[in-house]
C-alpha cells in the first residue's frame, strides 16, 4: 500500500514537472536513485563485516522496493546501476526479507535491461543463469518474478531461445515420466514446481520462436495441454492446484483452448463444488487473467479471439469504449466464455470463504466492465455482495452497482426486490450465526442494504413501492420465514432515511398490516382458548395476568394449536416492535403517525430528518424463536408459551389503547383523524374487535335464551369485518405501486 502511494505521488510530481517544462523533479529522482544504490552497497558491506542482522535486512528490503518504484516511473536512471543489482539475485537467505529483496530486484531488472545499450555478454549470461537458478529452487512468487525478468532478457535482448527450449523440454519430459511411472506422490514437490514453471514458460515464451519447436509448435501445445489436464485429475490437491495454475497460463498464450469442451467441463465442475475453495479460487483467477489478457491485447468483446482483427489503435479504442457500454458488444469467444461461466461465478460467491468471494467479485467485475455479459442477471448478486462484511468485496460491488445504475436505471428499479432476497440468502450463507439485516460498528447501526436503498430513495414512487413490498412479506404467513422477516425488519429500522416521509410511510404501512394481523391472531388465540377453558371457571380470561393462573383455568387446552398460534404471533410482534423502534429513534408521537397521509403533497413531509436515539433494534423474543427454529429444538414449555401469549396480548392492547387515548386527548389530532375517514374507521373497527373478542371468550359459555341467534349474528358480523379489513389492507396502497415493482 505504501509503495502504491509513493508511486502515485511520484507520477504526479513528474507530470507537473513535464507540464512546467522543468527538470528539477527528474534531477531529484536521479540523485535519490544514486543514493539508494549506494546505500544498498554500504549495507551489504556492513553485513560482510558485522554479520547478518534484522536491521540490515529491513534496510535492503526498503531500498529494493523503492528502487522498483523508480524503475516503474523513470527506469532510465537505473540503467547504469544494473550491474550493481545483479548480485542481489543470488541471495541465499530463506527469510521473507531475503525473498522480498530478490523479488523486487528481479522486477526492477525486468524494466531496466531492455534500455541498456550494448550490454555485456558476461553480464547477460550471469543474469540468465541467476534467473534459471531461482526458477529451479525458490518459491512461487520468486519463480513468477524471475520468469518475467527472463522474458524481458530473452525476448527483447539476447534472443537465447535455445536456453529456454532446453529447460522447457527438461520440465516436459520430467512430468510426463512421473505420470507414466506413477511416481507423482514420491516426487510431489518437484512435480508441483515443474507444472507451475511449465505453465509460466508457456505464458512468456512462444514455442514458435524455439528452434526445434518451430515446426511442431501445435503438437507441443497439445502435448502440454493434455499433460496439464491429466494432472488436474490427480487425487492430491496440491498437484491439482499447480496443474490448474499451469493450465491458466497456457490458456493466456492460446486463448482458443478455452473453447475446448474438456477445459470448460473441468472449470464448470470445480466452480460448482463448494468443497474445493482453493481450486475454485484458482479457476476464477485463471478466468480473470484470461479476460485481462484479451483486454490488454485489444482483442476484447467486439472481436473474435483468433489472432485476427487487430485493427488500428484508434479502432481498438473505439471498440473498447463501445464494449464498456454493457450489453452492446458483439459475440466472440470472450463473450461465449463469459456467458458460460458468469452464472457459476455468481453462485460461487455464496461461499463461507472470504477468499472465494473476493475472487468471485474480482472476476465478475472485469467481465461486466468490458461488456461481455449484460448486467441485468448479475445485479441481484451484486446487491447481495454489497452486504459483505469484507470491505474489499463490499466496496467493489457497490462501485459496480453504482455504475450500472448510472447507465441502466431500470435495472435497479426492476431487480431491487430480488436483490434484497438474494442479500438475505447471501448473509445466511456467509454468517456464522443468525443472519441479521444490520451491522453495528462503534455504536453506529447501518442496514446491510443501505447502498441499495440509497439508490432507490431518490424517486418517491419507487421508494414507496419497495417499502410496500418489503412490509407485505409479513402478510405471506405460510411462505415467509421468520428469519427473513427479521432481516426485513432489521433493514427497515436501519435504512439511511433522510426526510420525514420515509419513516412515516413505513409506520403507516406497518400500522395497516399489523392491525389486521393482530386482530386475526387474537381471534385465533381466543378460539383455541375457548375450547380449553374450564367449565367452572369464574374469572374472565382477558383479566388473567399470570401464566400460572391462566394454565390452571385451561385444563383442556390444545397445546399443539396454541403453540402454532404463538409461532404465528412472532410476525405481528415484529411489526409492533419495528413501529415502536422507529417512533423512539425519530421522536414521533402516535398522533403524528396517525396524522400522516401518503396522499399529501410531497413538499409537506420532505423535510430533513434527525435521529433522537441510536439504540440497536433487538426483538428478543423473535430472535429466540428464530434461533430455536434453526437449532431444531422442540417447542418451549407451557409456561413460556403462555408468557409469550400474555406479552403479545398486552403489546397489541397497549398499541391500540395508546392510539385511542392520544387521538382522543388532542383536538387537533381528532380533527386530523376526521379529515381521514379510513383512519377513523380503523380505530373504530379495532375497538369493536376488542369488544367482540372479550364477548367471544367469556360469553360463549354463558347460557341465554337467545344464545344461538346471538352467536350466529356475531359470527356473521365477524366475517364481514374480517373481509373488510383484508380488502382494505390489500388495496390501500395499490395505486402507489410502480408497475415494475408490482410485477415482481
Amino acid at each position: 500500500m505504501n509503495g502504491l502511494w509513493f508511486e502515485g505521488l511520484l507520477q504526479t510530481l513528474l507530470k507537473a514537472d513535464a507540464d512546467s517544462k522543468s527538470s528539477s523533479v527528474l534531477q531529484c529522482c536521479e540523485e535519490i536513485v544514486d543514493l539508494l544504490v549506494q546505500k544498498m552497497i554500504a549495507v551489504e558491506q556492513e553485513v560482510v563485516c558485522d554479520g547478518v542482522n534484522s536491521t540490515a535486512g529491513r534496510k535492503l528490503q526498503a531500498c529494493s522496493e523503492t528502487l522498483y518504484v523508480f524503475a516503474k516511473c523513470v527506469p532510465k536512471f537505473l540503467v547504469r546501476h544494473a550491474s550493481h543489482l545483479l548480485p542481489y539475485l543470488s541471495e541465499k537467505g530463506t527469510t521473507s526479507v531475503d525473498s522480498t529483496v530478490v523479488h523486487f530486484t528481479a522486477l526492477t531488472l525486468e524494466l531496466v535491461i531492455p534500455l541498456i545499450e550494448a550490454p555485456s555478454g558476461t553480464f547477460l549470461a550471469g543474469l540468465e543463469e541467476a534467473l534459471l537458478q531461482i526458477m529451479m529452487s525458490r518459491g512461487p512468487s520468486l519463480v513468477a518474478s524471475s520468469t518475467k525478468c527472463l522474458d524481458a532478457v530473452v525476448n527483447r535482448v539476447t534472443k537465447n531461445y535455445q536456453l529456454v527450449e532446453q529447460y522447457y523440454r527438461q520440465l516436459l519430459d520430467f512430468v510426463q515420466k512421473c505420470r507414466e511411472e506413477c511416481t507423482v506422490s514420491a516426487k510431489k514437490s518437484d512435480v508441483c514446481r515443474s507444472l507451475y514453471v511449465l505453465g509460466l514458460l508457456c505464458k512468456h515464451f512462444d514455442p514458435v520462436n524455439m528452434p526445434s519447436f518451430k515446426k511442431n509448435s501445435q503438437k507441443i501445445r497439445d502435448r502440454v495441454y493434455r499433460l496439464l489436464m491429466q494432472f488436474t485429475e490427480e487425487a492430491d490437491g496440491a498437484v491439482q492446484l499447480k496443474a490448474l495454475s499451469g493450465l491458466g497460463f497456457l490458456c493466456r498464450r492460446y486463448p482458443e483452448l478455452m473453447a475446448e469442451n474438456e477445459a470448460q467441463s473441468l472449470y464448470s465442475r470445480i466452480l460448482k463444488c463448494q468443497d474445493l475453495p482453493k481450486l475454485q479460487c484458482q479457476v476464477m483467477d485463471n478466468l480473470h487473467e484470461y479476460f485481462e489478457e484479451q483486454v490488454g491485447k485489444g482483442v476484447d468483446a467486439g472481436f473474435e479471439i483468433s489472432g485476427q482483427g487487430k485493427g488500428s489503435g484508434k479502432c481498438q479504442k473505439e471498440e473498447k469504449v463501445k464494449a464498456i457500454d454493457w450489453g452492446d458488444s458483439d459475440s466472440g469467444l470472450s463473450n461465449r466464455v463469459a456467458e458460460l461461466f458468469t452464472p457459476l461465478i455468481r453462485e460461487a460467491a455464496f461461499h463461507a470463504s472470504g477468499t472465494v468471494r473476493r475472487s468471485s467479485i474480482q472476476t465478475l467485475s472485469i467481465i461486466l466492465a468490458n461488456g461481455l455479459v449484460h448486467p441485468m442477471q448479475s445485479f441481484p448478486y451484486l446487491i447481495a455482495m454489497s452486504t459483505d462484511c469484507d470491505s474489499t468485496v463490499r466496496e467493489k460491488a457497490e462501485r459496480i452497482v453504482t455504475t450500472i445504475n448510472s447507465k441502466h436505471p431500470h435495472v435497479v428499479r426492476t431487480e431491487a426486490m430480488l436483490g434484497f432476497v438474494k442479500a438475505f440468502s447471501y448473509q445466511s450463507t456467509i454468517s456464522q450465526t443468525l443472519a441479521r439485516g444490520l451491522h453495528v460498528d462503534a455504536d453506529q447501526c447501518r442496514a446491510l442494504c443501505s447502498h441499495l436503498y440509497s439508490l432507490i430513495r431518490v424517486n418517491r414512487q419507487n421508494r414507496r413501492s419497495f417499502i410496500n413490498l418489503l412490509i407485505r412479506s409479513f402478510q405471506q404467513v405460510k411462505k415467509a420465514e421468520l428469519s427473513y422477516l427479521l432481516f426485513v425488519a432489521d433493514s427497515l429500522t436501519s435504512f439511511p432515511y433522510a426526510v420525514l416521509d420515509e419513516p412515516l410511510f413505513v409506520i403507516h404501512v406497518v400500522d395497516k398490516v399489523a392491525s389486521s394481523r393482530a386482530s386475526t391472531l387474537l381471534e385465533l388465540f381466543n378460539e383455541v382458548l375457548v375450547y380449553g377453558r374450564s367449565s367452572d371457571a369464574v374469572k374472565n380470561i382477558e383479566d388473567i395476568e399470570t401464566a400460572d393462573e391462566l394454565q390452571s383455568s385451561l385444563p383442556n387446552l390444545s397445546w399443539e394449536k396454541f403453540g402454532a398460534c404463538v409461532v404465528s404471533s412472532h410476525q405481528c410482534r415484529l411489526l409492533f416492535e419495528l413501529k415502536s423502534h422507529l417512533k423512539e429513534t425519530f421522536g414521533f408521537t402516535e398522533g403524528k403517525c396517525r396524522k400522516y397521509s401518503p396522499s399529501e403533497p410531497a413538499k409537506v413531509n420532505e423535510k430533513p430528518l434527525t435521529k433522537r436515539s441510536a439504540h440497536v433494534f433487538e426483538p428478543r423474543r423473535v430472535i429466540q424463536a428464530v434461533e430455536q427454529q434453526h437449532s431444531g429444538r422442540p417447542l418451549l414449555n407451557k409456561i413460556d408459551l403462555l408468557d409469550q401469549y400474555l406479552e403479545f396480548r398486552q403489546l397489541a392492547m397497549s398499541v391500540e389503547s395508546a392510539g385511542d387515548e392520544e387521538c382522543a386527548g388532542s383536538d387537533g389530532e381528532a380533527a386530523a383523524t376526521n379529515d381521514h375517514p379510513s383512519q377513523q374507521a380503523s380505530g373504530q373497527s379495532a375497538a369493536a374487535g376488542k369488544k367482540r373478542r372479550r364477548s367471544s371468550v367469556n360469553g360463549s359459555r354463558t347460557p341465554s335464551s337467545n344464545s344461538k341467534r346471538q352467536k350466529t349474528g356475531t359470527g356473521s358480523e365477524r366475517k364481514k369485518q374480517k373481509k373488510r379489513r383484508k380488502s382494505a389492507v390489500m388495496s390501500s396502497d395499490d395505486e402507489e405501486l410502480d408497475p415494475d415493482f408490482s410485477s415482481r
